[in-house]
């Protein structure tokens, strides 16, 4: 390879993995050099964008030194290097991982110190860390700026708002399919329920608020957004499932006696957990909002219903089912995963684990059966003595360790686990079980503290809020 012409050795490392390239340094000076060039790793930035939906307004490219932009493009992998270095000496450690820099930020509306603070009550991060969504109990929503690394400065005052009647219930983020910006999907009751979905061009000079889509639901108590997936919308009021699709403005709702405490959802299939446990059934046909055909369904064999016994069993007590379609919509080429957490039967009393499921595709049945389910694929444990009360969405790592992280949350701690999805033809609940890997990321000094948070983990960056004190926590050190 370091006989190639040097555009030669340029463009072949756009087929690679950035530590792949790191380590292409190493086999000689030539290909040291060839790997300097600062198109590889503008080229290499714009693929981890590209891979993650992040907004292309992320990383300011024409002002990043050659070091900001091989830190940018090697985030991911470094802070799932760090987690694992973590786990491996956590009995030295106690299985926390230091933080590079903690920066203090208090939302307020204007830039004056005076200036009241914001009651914060939903918090999420745009992936790239950059960007951050607020809702304030007082239904005003706000896009932060937080800077692409630890030493940028945080712009003190909201780059755009919007005010909702009132405080929203759900608050939802979901990538715009050119990467421009993101999408926001809130709902909140204002006479009835109301589901509203905005846009935010994050490329303009300007970013604003643009409502895209909205559904008033009428005759309805409460409402609960479960699930987001391309163009579409589950949600749960009083004893329905809807699946809105907010582009065309179709839907398809389905009956549902039972409570629900969790929806995941595939192009084809859903699985609700409820009060009697967990159960799989397809998504009926949509029909237009309004018309004649969007009338309530039941599930019945016309669509397929299977409970999942063979998975629920296994935890007597379940904290969370946590999936990638919960929140921000992951370009990935990977199957559908959902991942099941609470105290599983085969930990000791106290501990908390997870079981990871993929959704295995079935031949057409004729209605007897969903078109896809849950197929066990391994389980995984947190370090001893932890008991999850709180799991977040799952993040794809997407390197050639296909990594799944997802951030979790004790009384006193917020911590972070990544376990590899093994490959479909070495599928072993062994192989999962052995590449999980736990770390600590925050310790509060008392269990009493009530917080909210967010982790990207494609930047290595955590938001804590306490109180009215937001914490913005970057682990990676950068340039090095």
């Amino acid at each position: 390879m370091a006989d190639l012409p040097p555009d030669a050795v340029i463009a072949i490392q756009s087929f690679m993995e950035p530590l792949d390239i790191i380590s292409l340094r190493q086999c000689s000076k030539a290909l040291q050099a060839a790997t300097m060039h600062r198109t590889v790793w503008l080229d290499a930035l714009r693929r981890l964008c590209a891979r993650h939906s992040i907004p292309t307004s992320t990383y300011p490219v024409d002002k990043m030194s050659l070091p900001d932009l091989i830190h940018a493009a090697t985030a991911p992998a470094r802070f799932i290097s760090a987690i694992r270095a973590v786990w491996r000496t956590a009995a030295a450690s106690g299985g926390v991982m230091q933080p590079f820099s903690t920066r203090l930020f208090t939302p307020r509306l204007a830039r004056q110190q005076n200036a009241a603070p914001l009651n914060i009550v939903h918090l999420r991060l745009v992936p790239g860390g950059r960007y951050l969504f607020t809702a304030a109990s007082t239904g005003v929503v706000c896009l932060w700026d937080l800077g692409y690394g630890p030493a940028s400065l945080i712009t003190p005052a909201p780059v755009a708002t919007v005010t909702l009647p009132t405080q929203p219930v759900s608050f939802l983020i979901q990538a715009t399919p050119n990467q421009s910006g993101a999408r926001l999907v809130v709902s909140y009751p204002d006479v009835v329920q109301i589901v509203t979905v905005f846009e935010i061009n994050l490329n303009a000079a300007k970013p604003k608020f643009t409502k895209i889509a909205e559904q008033r639901v009428h005759d309805v108590l409460a409402l609960v957004i479960f699930a987001l997936s391309p163009d579409r919308i589950t949600f749960y009021a009083d004893l329905n499932i809807t699946v809105w699709d907010f582009i065309r403005d179709t839907a398809a709702t389905i009956d549902h006696w039972e409570g629900v405490a969790n929806i995941t959802v595939t192009p084809t299939t859903m699985v609700v957990l409820d009060e009697d446990g967990q159960h799989v059934f397809d998504i009926p046909p949509l029909h237009p909002v309004g018309s004649p055909l969007d009338v309530p369904v039941e599930p019945s064999e016309s669509f397929g219903r299977m409970t999942l016994e063979h998975i629920t069993k296994q935890f007597p007590v379940l904290t969370d089912v946590i999936s990638p379609q919960e929140d921000w919509l992951l370009s990935h080429d990977g199957p559908d995963v959902l991942d099941i957490v609470g105290e599983r039967l085969d930990l000791p009393e106290g501990d908390s684990g997870f079981s990871r499921c993929i959704m295995h595709p079935i031949p057409d049945s004729g209605g007897l059966l969903p078109r896809s389910i849950p197929a066990h694929v391994g389980s995984g444990s947190f370090l001893p003595g932890q008991l999850v009360m709180h799991a977040a969405r799952l993040q794809h790592a997407q390197n050639a360790a296909r990594d799944i992280v997802f951030a979790l949350a004790t009384a006193a701690t917020i911590a972070v686990n990544v376990a590899s999805l093994p490959s479909p033809s070495a599928a072993s609940p062994a192989a999962l079980c052995a590449s999980s890997a736990t770390a600590i990321l925050y310790e509060f000094a008392s269990a009493e503290i009530e917080f909210d948070y967010d982790l990207d983990a494609l930047s290595g960056r955590l938001v804590v809020l306490v109180g009215r004190e937001m914490r913005v926590v970057d682990y990676l050190v950068p340039n090095a």
